[in-house]
């Protein structure tokens, strides 16, 4: 979280000394995200989708009345329900891996007003970097009766977990006129193209869908 609230500070340096076509606001989503495997390993198993939520800042530069640059420092989680390739205890019947990342996409966005300002409707594409601080796999068995189990990932005992991931953004939304500000709703996709693990293909996936508020400075 350290690094969240540091990616929202540099994000508002960046701005300070910019005009009233700057908004700020926040953005809290539900987050679905798996990861894409080589076609040569049969996946056993429907779900292989992992739910959480995220949080992220938002940064609004306007160019003109129908494109704008967003920038959306953020807190998120990506992995899988599934883990081929790594080892189950005894018992065990299937993995979960879970990292938490920091990211910093940067957006073009083209949108278009209605009902004299009141409805704004918008498209977003773009790309970023995240930082993976914290991961961990969650082992369930095939006993419904015992416990899962939780290891969380020593990065220093396993080099071959890559930190860095780089993606593409793309989606929309709706803003609604909400007193000073626009009330939002957005989906958006991401596509990873590192893999996580260098083992495996192990590419990052994510559909979120979330609401937020932005005012104009």
């Amino acid at each position: 979280m350290k690094a969240f609230f540091g990616l929202m500070l540099i994000a508002g340096l960046c701005i300070n000394n910019l005009s009233a076509q700057v908004s700020l606001g926040v953005r809290a989503f539900y987050n679905n995200a798996w990861q894409q495997y080589d076609e040569s390993l049969l996946i056993l198993r429907e779900n292989v989708y992992i739910h959480n939520a995220g949080a992220a800042a938002t940064v609004e530069y306007a160019i003109d009345p129908h494109f704008s640059l967003v920038v959306e420092p953020g807190f998120v989680q990506r992995g899988a329900a599934c883990l081929p390739g790594f080892g189950l205890p005894i018992g065990g019947s299937e993995v979960t891996f879970v990292g938490s990342y920091v990211e910093m996409p940067v957006l073009a966005q083209a949108h278009l007003y209605a009902l004299q300002n009141k409805l704004q409707f918008f498209v977003q594409a773009g790309a970023g970097y995240s930082y993976l601080m914290k991961a961990h796999r969650k082992f369930d068995f095939v006993n419904p009766e015992a416990p899962s189990q939780r290891e969380r990932i020593n990065f220093d005992q396993e080099p071959n977990i890559n930190r860095l991931d780089f993606g593409y953004y793309g989606g929309g939304g709706i803003g609604i006129k909400a007193g000073p500000g626009y009330l939002t709703a957005t989906c958006r996709y991401y596509h990873g193209m590192p893999d996580v693990d260098d083992f495996q293909v192990s590419k990052n996936r994510a559909m979120s869908y979330g609401v937020g508020y932005r005012i104009t400075l």
